[in-house]
């Protein structure tokens, strides 16, 4: 071999370690940064009861009454799913805090808050779309009469719809459930 081809595969060589521990670090640097959707590494052992039995003060009677019925008959009565949806947007403000334990108030305890009240027909959701900038939790139910909705847990009672709100900044194709990865 000449000395030109030598050197040639010499540097080849020395690149090719070199890309390999960028390649490395990178990985390793990405895989160590968690999502701001991923939970804290505590929530899941920590929050598994309703909210009420976390933050009795933030509860209002009228949804612990709810609560009970809800769980009593085993589900939200067929019809009645918007009046449930409803009902938890209207009292939000008095339920929310931060449950997620992130030191902020967000989409994220907004969305926690009302997979418990509604129960587990709720779905927490989230969509990350990189076109748009989105990267946002929130909620879907399936009701009898319109089938999966997709509902914004910070929205008013009548003005809730993920479309409505976010307009075309909103694209169901990026939304994924999350709601076992947040241990619900």
């Amino acid at each position: 071999m000449t000395e030109n081809k030598l050197n040639t595969i010499k540097n080849l060589n020395m690149a090719l370690v070199i890309l390999i521990f960028i390649i490395g670090g990178i990985m390793c640097c990405c895989s160590s940064v968690k999502s701001y959707i991923d939970p804290p590494d505590d929530f899941v052992q920590m929050n598994q009861s309703i909210v009420g039995t976390n933050d009795p003060d933030k509860c209002r009677k009228e949804i612990e009454d709810v609560i009970k019925l809800r769980k009593k008959i085993g589900g939200i009565p067929y019809g009645m799913e918007r009046e449930f949806i409803e009902l938890i947007l209207k009292n939000m403000p008095e339920l929310i805090y931060d449950i997620s334990r992130d030191g902020k108030i967000n989409c994220i305890d907004y969305s926690i808050i009302f997979r418990r009240l509604y129960g587990p027909n709720a779905k927490i959701i989230i969509n990350n779309n990189p076109k748009t900038g989105m990267n946002h939790m929130f909620i879907r139910v399936y009701t009898f009469s319109n089938g999966n909705q997709y509902i914004e847990p910070q929205g008013a009672p009548d003005w809730y719809s993920m479309g409505v709100v976010w307009g075309t900044k909103y694209d169901p194709i990026y939304n994924k459930d999350v709601t076992e990865i947040w241990g619900m």
